[in-house]
């Protein structure tokens, strides 16, 4: 069994309006503090029970660790657990906080793929988004191509003002050697500084034909430059998928470590505490049994984001019944949204673009 573990690193240099993450500002002090509390939660829960094949450092922004403490990070983990030969250890950074030679260390340091937070290439968008605007993006991009075997993108849908020609305008600056792109859709979280702004009329939503007319040329475009469309939210070339997220969308088990992280693990999920109990040392304060019917209910989920659907043995085996005994009657009165086969279910493209009316259908089930 091959499993994946995420590293929270919750330090931002300013929060954006939009962002409902875990994440707070930071001084340069408070961050070594927190890499000697990680360093401990690492060691504290060791384990070499499975292979762990795909480290993921996510945020809040990665990007503003030193390379040095990275690869103590990668070393612990080399130490007290089973790491694959080769795993593939993400990172991901925004363009504001990295140069060529933190790149460089960075890689040298044993990252081998690069996650870079780009949401658009327009400046008035990303000041929409109360997002820092890095002056020279297409600059740190080529510099990551040319130093990373595997750059992954991340841009934003359903921008407020968003429209087709700013698509167009960010599609033309995505290098040809960039081999995947997380194109993720707006959501509005409440308590933030963007649903503030909502509330008062200083912002207005796009319409929902209008964020679907975008998606569409969006997804469209993608496939016209290379891209497969692997994921209702990912784009990959050949053979650069996102390991680690695969293990996600298979409802695999994975670790996680850091203020506010959480694992899932033979059935229950652990949830860290956040700062500052973390760094007292209070790792980890609750653990949640999952039922059977909500374990079902989230592998459905995950694995029906994927383009390829999932293989009818493979929940069988989890569960001990065909996937279409246990939800005979969604499948049955939505078959507009499914592809089935003898051995195997997927969405259609139908399904894949109404996603989330998919998930409802099932939740009302369970």
């Amino acid at each position: 069994m091959t499993v994946g573990a995420y590293i929270h690193i919750p330090f931002c240099e300013n929060k954006c309006d939009y962002c409902d993450f875990y994440s707070i500002v930071a001084s340069e002090e408070e961050r070594k503090d927190y890499i000697q509390a990680l360093l401990g939660d690492i060691i504290r829960n060791a384990d070499k029970s499975a292979i762990i094949d795909t480290i993921y450092f996510g945020g809040g922004n990665p990007g503003l660790l030193l390379p040095h403490d990275v690869n103590q990070l990668i070393q612990a983990m080399d130490e007290h657990y089973l790491l694959d030969v080769n795993p593939e250890i993400t990172l991901e950074c925004n363009p504001t906080s990295v140069s060529e030679a933190t790149l460089k260390a960075f890689h040298r340091a044993g990252i081998n793929r690069l996650s870079l937070g780009v949401q658009s290439f327009n400046g008035n968008l990303l000041a929409t988004l109360g997002r820092q605007r890095s002056k020279y993006p297409d600059d740190i991009i080529a510099i990551a191509v040319s130093i990373f075997p595997r750059v992954s993108l991340d841009l934003m849908l359903g921008i407020p003002g968003q429209t087709i020609q700013n698509v167009k305008e960010d599609l033309s600056r995505i290098p040809k050697d960039i081999g995947h792109l997380s194109l993720y859709e707006l959501t509005v979280y409440p308590k933030t500084r963007f649903s503030d702004h909502i509330k008062k009329g200083l912002i207005c939503l796009n319409t929902d034909e209008e964020s679907e007319g975008v998606e569409r040329f969006f997804v469209e475009s993608l496939q016209g430059q290379g891209f497969s469309q692997y994921e209702v939210s990912n784009f990959s070339k050949q053979d650069q998928q996102s390991k680690h997220n695969l293990h996600y969308w298979h409802y695999d088990d994975f670790k996680g470590f850091g203020a506010g992280a959480v694992s899932s693990w033979k059935g229950a999920r652990y949830f860290n505490t956040k700062l500052p109990q973390y760094m007292q040392g209070v790792i980890c304060d609750e653990r949640e049994d999952l039922p059977e019917s909500t374990q079902k209910l989230e592998w459905l989920m995950m694995n029906l984001r994927l383009t390829d659907g999932f293989e009818r043995k493979r929940y069988r085996a989890r569960f001990g019944l065909d996937v279409l005994e246990d939800f005979s009657s969604i499948f049955e009165e939505q078959a507009e949204w499914f592809r089935l086969s003898p051995d195997s279910i997927a969405l259609t493209s139908k399904g894949l673009l109404f996603h989330h009316n998919v998930l409802s259908a099932f939740v009302a089930k369970c």
